[in-house]
């Protein structure tokens, strides 16, 4: 039986575009994108690296915003910091001799939340969206994750 609810297809189509980068459609959304990595601050286009650390925040504060309102927590404001740290950007580059691994070697993610409601509900509201986080426990076996939770007052 082909249950649409025990395991989800979730597919995008993308296309290189050369100096322009590549474009990615989701459903009915283009996201264009540069390089998996660019040393550039001026690069005009997110690159995947970038794309994922986004992806991870929607995920994490996407669930747990869902758990807090479902458990009728209040949450002023809830904001998301993300660094991710590469094994060995050198052999990203292709430069000779490099010996590293061209993966995140750490990622660490730290929430800031405003909120009048029980810090102990609201942690317990965290600790379940992390634990649900698809993208999150894709990356726990592989990456060093180290993840914050700070209340603002």
């Amino acid at each position: 039986m082909n249950d649409p609810l025990s395991t989800a297809l979730v597919s995008v189509r993308s296309t290189y575009r050369g100096k322009d980068g590549t474009v990615t459609l989701a459903r009915t959304h283009e996201v264009a994108r540069a390089s998996a990595l660019s040393f550039d601050s001026k690069e005009p286009r997110p690159t995947s690296i970038e794309l994922l650390l986004a992806a991870v925040a929607a995920d994490v504060l996407g669930t747990f915003g869902r758990l807090a309102s479902q458990r009728r927590l209040l949450l002023d404001e809830t904001e998301a910091v993300l660094k991710a740290t590469l094994a060995d950007p050198l052999a990203y580059l292709g430069v000779v001799g490099a010996p590293g691994a061209t993966r995140l070697a750490a990622l660490h993610f730290k929430a800031h939340v405003g909120t009048p409601a029980s810090r102990t509900g609201v942690r317990a509201a965290w600790d379940e969206a992390l634990t649900r986080s698809p993208l999150l426990n894709t990356l726990r076996p592989t990456v060093d994750l180290t993840i914050e939770l700070a209340f603002t007052d």
